[in-house]
């Protein structure tokens, strides 16, 4: 099922319903119990490693004496289903259907380690075995995010009321998720754009290689926030506020600034278990940064080409760091036109930055990711 077609909108619409038409009682049951049905029907053998994880990332606390070696043991055990998972889905991915083993797969893994780490922390409100499976089994952040947050969560199981104006505005920001998917990824970029690129790969080739990493790249923003904007407009209509998942990320000033704004759960979640983790066990910040970009990479897919990807964005990260020691000792004169160029020539740099890191993730291996770079800057063509 996809997010376009009518049974998926009938159950966007049902879970809705859900939410309020039962007793206050029954209402995140119900919900909790949709979501499983519906893991149930798709995703069989993902519905049963979350029930079985959640069991272990609850219990193991509560039964093992040595918190430590919970928590430690409970991140191992999810740390290795998600390494099996990609690794069946890299070699399955062609003739099985992998969302039954995938679906959510990826998502709540990250959920339950920020689960863990922050319960180890004692950082964590008190909370029932109950509020962690509404958690785990809430529909809207099932399939494509954002990693919403357990503290949050649970303070809004609490303070959710049937608010009108809440839901409709829920609704129109699942109006706006629609219109990304459907007419800027699917009509315009995928159909208009793609033609006009074709059409002019004859003549300029080198032109028509770059656009076409134009072309993926918003394909990926407008597919990617969409879901993330109809997720976030479904919890709302249902009565809780997750965390944004994309600001405007084309028009960072600098790539640090970008993935502050592109899928920001996961670039915040990375900097809360990779980044902090690894720089207060090393203090090497660059050591920090290529951790996080390396897991990134790793979370999006095992392959050869996405380690290079985060390498390639985890070395930009570095060298922008190092530039912020080197531009202190070359301040720029305090004229306004002058700030206003500087910002767009980084707005413009950083843009074309990304956008050529995605020859390499759209390509389906390093040496066709090679050629599409030597097309790009073959000059005169």
């Amino acid at each position: 099922m996809t997010v376009l077609s009518i049974s998926f909108i009938i159950c966007l619409v049902t879970a809705v319903l859900i939410a309020w038409i039962l007793p206050r009682a029954y209402q995140l049951p119900a919900i909790a119990l949709f979501t499983a049905l519906y893991m149930g029907y798709y995703a069989p053998f993902s519905l049963v490693i979350l029930l079985l994880t959640s069991l272990l990332t609850y219990y193991a606390y509560k039964l093992i004496h040595d918190h430590a070696i919970a928590a430690a043991g409970s991140i191992a055990v999810l740390t290795s289903i998600f390494l099996l998972a990609k690794s069946f889905q890299n070699i399955f991915s062609v003739n099985f259907n992998q969302q039954i083993v995938t679906l959510g797969l990826f998502f709540y893994t990250l959920r339950q380690i920020h689960y863990i780490t922050e319960r180890h922390k004692k950082k964590l409100p008190e909370h029932t075995f109950s509020d962690y499976l509404y958690y785990l089994f809430f529909f809207p952040t099932l399939m494509a995010g954002p990693i919403n947050l357990f503290p949050e969560f649970r303070r809004d199981i609490h303070r959710r009321r049937f608010d009108p104006d809440a839901i409709s505005l829920g609704l129109e920001r699942i109006l706006y998720g629609y219109v990304k998917i459907v007419v800027l990824a699917n009509w315009f970029v995928t159909g208009k754009m793609t033609v006009y690129i074709e059409s002019i790969s004859a003549q300029h080739i080198s032109a028509a290689a770059y656009l076409d990493c134009v072309r993926y790249g918003l394909n990926l923003y407008f597919q990617f926030s969409g879901y993330s904007d109809s997720a976030i407009g479904l919890s709302l209509a249902m009565g809780f506020r997750i965390v944004e998942n994309f600001n405007h990320p084309y028009l960072a000033e600098n790539i640090n600034n970008f993935w502050q704004r592109w899928h920001i759960s996961l670039s915040k979640w990375c900097r809360d278990y990779i980044f902090m983790t690894v720089i207060s066990i090393t203090r090497k910040p660059i050591l920090a940064v290529l951790s996080s970009m390396m897991v990134i990479g790793l979370w999006h897919e095992l392959s050869p080409r996405y380690m290079v990807w985060a390498l390639y964005h985890g070395c930009g990260i570095a060298v922008w760091h190092f530039f912020q020691h080197f531009k202190r000792r070359l301040p720029l004169p305090d004229y306004f036109w002058l700030k206003k160029g500087v910002a767009v020539f980084s707005i413009m740099f950083t843009m074309n930055f990304v956008i050529l890191s995605f020859a390499i993730t759209k390509s389906s291996s390093l040496a066709e990711a090679f050629e599409v770079y030597l097309t790009i800057f073959s000059l005169g063509k």
